[in-house]
């Protein structure tokens, strides 16, 4: 959203905080502080107005970001993905006659005395 999008809900939400409750609040920093805006929409929302509820859950709208979506799982990916099945086959079979690294070195000093 645009900064000057949330001046203007925080600006409509300071002149109905002063015109209902008689609270002068600072909309710079209520903009700029995260902090101070949600303790404004608290005391907004303690008010149990209905233009004081709308205005604080339209600014937090603007100044909380949304949450990211969660991660897909990583196997339902690959098996949504066409032809990613394939190569794995591909490189199963591939890797079927290699030996493992550590079978190349022998063991040397590892359960045993030197």
């Amino acid at each position: 959203m645009l900064e000057s999008e949330k001046y203007a809900i925080a600006a409509s939400l300071h002149v109905v905080l002063r015109r209902k409750l008689g609270r002068v609040t600072d909309v710079d920093w209520m903009v700029k502080n995260r902090d101070y805006a949600l303790e404004v929409l608290r005391v907004a929302r303690e008010q149990r107005d209905p233009e004081l509820v709308a205005l604080a859950a339209r600014f937090e709208a603007a100044i909380v970001p949304p949450r990211p979506a969660p991660p897909r799982d990583a196997a339902h990916v690959i098996s949504a993905t066409p032809g990613l099945t394939d190569l794995r086959k591909r490189a199963r079979a591939a890797l079927d006659g290699v030996r493992p690294l550590a079978d190349a070195f022998p063991r040397r000093g590892v359960g045993s005395l030197r």
